[in-house]
């Protein structure tokens, strides 16, 4: 069985710095594996990422090797904190399979990983998808090359209109250069895509604020707030708007009779039963190889 990755429509992978999920990921009807496999992935779901790799490794360098054991070896290694041992399974891998990008995007990433950063940029060139640029731009920006990071962050979004990870990155970057008109741009951007991101909300806060956007920038802690009424960076930034703009209390403390006033006269709505609707088929992906996924829907989930 090849240890890959599956490319599924409808979801967006993030990729992480060094590390993935179980080489073989359990499946609704997993074939079976040859003794010694099973004894490797047992030692790496239980949580013995070291020995994992030493029975992974020994698999792998029999004859013939096969490219996804030392895949799975490198997974381990990574795991197990061996980045060194990582990188070399990982080479080994991608040696015995040149062709699957997989490999070449695992390999740049644990390179990152060990702050071997012109090493990372080698490794993935050229780029050929979101999640490549995205590594390079990465490189890039612990190599102190900003520009250069940025110009890699734009393919990355060109690739992958709706991954948000690119856009979170060029605001960060843009928010250090002390463009925060440029950056509130970003993090708005990678929001709209993915909502759920909160600590984006205080980004974006932080960076209209600066732009002058006072009153956009306070709505945005005000949501925060309404999140975890504790956040200090969210009261922190609340206070600091309602000293350099008064006029935002008197515009807080409308919003708050308002929704008093909505809470208060609420009538819970009366509707018949909806109608019995036939359920539609989905389909399933597999994905190996992975540490988490997020699913997204555009319609009612």
């Amino acid at each position: 069985m090849r240890l890959r990755h599956t490319v599924i429509a409808g979801l967006l992978i993030a990729v992480s710095t060094g590390c993935a999920v179980a080489p073989l990921e359990t499946r609704h009807q997993r074939v079976p594996l040859p003794a010694a496999e099973e004894a490797a992935l047992t030692e790496f779901n239980s949580g013995d990422y070291a020995g994992a790799y030493e029975q992974y490794a020994a698999l792998a360098a029999q004859s013939p090797p096969r490219a996804e054991l030392w895949g799975a070896a490198s997974l381990a290694a990574a795991r197990a904190g061996r980045l060194d041992d990582a990188i070399a399974a990982r080479a080994r891998a991608r040696a015995l399979d040149p062709a699957d990008p997989w490999h070449r995007l695992r390999a740049a990433r644990l390179l990152l990983a060990a702050s071997r950063f012109e090493d990372a940029l080698r490794e993935i060139e050229p780029p050929s998808s979101c999640w490549d640029q995205l590594t390079k731009a990465q490189a890039l920006r612990r190599l102190g090359r900003p520009e250069d990071a940025l110009g890699a962050l734009v393919s990355a979004t060109a690739a992958d209109p709706l991954a948000p990870l690119p856009l979170q990155e060029r605001g960060e970057i843009l928010e250090a250069l002390g463009r925060p008109a440029e950056a509130a741009t970003a993090y708005s951007a990678a929001l709209a895509l993915d909502p759920s991101q909160g600590h984006l909300q205080l980004r974006l806060a932080r960076n209209q604020a600066l732009a002058g956007a006072l009153d956009p920038a306070f709505e945005r802690y005000r949501r925060a707030l309404l999140v975890d009424p504790g956040d200090p960076a969210a009261v922190a930034g609340r206070a600091t708007l309602l000293v350099a703009a008064p006029r935002l209390a008197a515009r807080d403390t409308e919003l708050r009779a308002g929704r008093e006033r909505a809470w208060r006269d609420f009538t819970p709505p009366r509707t018949p039963p909806l109608p019995p609707v036939p359920l539609t088929a989905i389909a399933v992906g597999i994905v190996t190889e992975l540490d988490g996924f997020r699913l997204k829907c555009a319609s009612a989930c």
